[in-house]
C-alpha cells in the first residue's frame, strides 16, 4: 500500500467511528479478506488514527460549547455498561421490574446521545451505521474534497 484512496478513507472512517470490519465489508460489498490485510498495514491505522483524532477533536469542541451535550455522551458510556450488566445477568435478584426500568433510563440516555434504536435502524434502509448527528457531521466535514 503506497498511498490512501477516496475507498481507504471511507473504510478508515466508519472504523474510527466504531463499525466492524465485517460490516462495512458486508455494507459496501467489499472483500473482508483482502480488506482484513488492508487495515492491518501501517499506513492505513495512521489514517484511521488520524481520522480518530479528528472527531474526538469535534467531540471536545461540541463539549466546550455545549456542557450538557457532554454530560449525556459521558452517560452514554454508562448506559452501554449499564445495558451489557443486564444481557449478562444471571442474579435473579437482579432481574425483573427494577432491570426493566435501568434498561429504558439507559436506552433513554442513549437517544439523547444520538444512538438510534434497532426499530430506528430497520425504518432507515439508506443508512446502514447508526450515526449520531456530531459523528455524521465530524465524517462529512472530514471528507476530502473532489476535484
Amino acid at each position: 500500500m503506497q498511498s490512501i484512496n477516496n475507498k481507504h478513507r471511507m473504510v478508515a472512517r466508519y472504523l474510527a467511528l466504531g463499525a466492524p470490519l465485517a460490516s462495512i465489508c458486508d455494507t459496501m460489498g467489499l472483500n473482508l479478506p483482502t480488506w482484513q490485510q488492508i487495515v492491518s498495514k501501517p499506513l492505513f491505522r495512521e489514517e484511521v488514527k488520524r481520522i480518530s483524532v479528528e472527531i474526538d477533536n469535534k467531540f471536545v469542541e461540541d463539549a466546550i460549547n455545549d456542557p450538557i451535550h457532554a454530560e449525556i455522551k459521558t452517560l452514554a458510556r454508562e448506559a452501554v455498561r449499564q445495558l451489557k450488566n443486564e444481557l449478562t445477568c444471571t442474579d435473579k435478584e437482579y432481574l425483573g421490574s427494577t432491570a426493566m426500568s435501568r434498561i429504558a433510563a439507559a436506552k433513554e440516555i442513549l437517544a439523547m446521545a444520538g444512538y438510534k434504536t434497532s426499530e430506528e435502524k430497520q425504518q432507515s434502509m439508506s443508512i446502514t451505521f447508526a450515526l449520531s448527528p456530531e459523528k455524521l457531521a465530524a465524517v462529512q466535514k472530514s471528507k476530502p474534497k473532489e476535484s
